[in-house]
């Protein structure tokens, strides 16, 4: 049997936890996520715009696409559990190349329209000495409903250049920072 004191205890816990949870879904109504990756700063964004747009430069929260690499990356756990397709969180990144854009993938990163996106160099194999997933080496053409998400942020973000192009009909909208946390210099 629990003594008093520590049932007490837990109940306090519970109320805390259930005034948590009720205080946090208008907040997530209202647009507000939290990122905690290190693909973009850390910290609250909000979630504004059309459903299904994106503009290059934007950064956008979608839902990545169900493919093998997203399985892998799944059950090795670099990506949350969540409620999009697949059982996978919603992302966030910059998006950076749209319709009638040429990105060509290689060794040494993105190229969109013949410029390197900034730390886009596929990684071939994880920390833990795993291969990484990847789309084939090799010339794409952005098509009508679809863009390309790589963020420069960091050189380990998983994104389009291990999963490819992403459906416009995945992306909640451009996400805006409200309180990041930038690293220290």
């Amino acid at each position: 049997m629990i003594p008093v004191k520590n049932r007490r205890f837990f109940r306090a816990m519970g109320y805390c936890l259930l005034g948590v949870t009720v205080a946090a879904i208008p907040l997530y109504l209202a647009g507000y996520r939290i990122n905690e990756t290190d693909s973009l700063p850390p910290g609250i964004w909000r979630i504004v715009g059309s459903q299904g747009v994106a503009q290059r430069g934007d950064i956008v929260n979608f839902c990545p696409p169900n493919t093998d690499a997203l399985a892998v990356a799944r059950a090795r756990g670099y990506l949350h559990d969540g409620p999009c397709i697949g059982g996978l969180e919603p992302l966030f990144k910059p998006v950076v190349a749209v319709a009638g854009d040429r990105v060509e993938v290689t060794d040494a990163g993105i190229r969109v329209n013949g410029s390197l996106v900034a730390n886009s160099a596929p990684i071939a194999v994880d920390g833990r000495g795993d291969p990484m997933p990847h789309i084939e080496r090799g010339l794409y053409r952005v098509e009508p409903g679809q863009a390309w998400m790589v963020s420069s942020y960091t050189a380990y973000s998983f994104d389009s250049r291990y999963f490819g192009p992403v459906d416009l009909s995945a992306v909640a909208g451009k996400a805006i920072p409200v309180w990041i946390m930038e690293p220290s210099p």
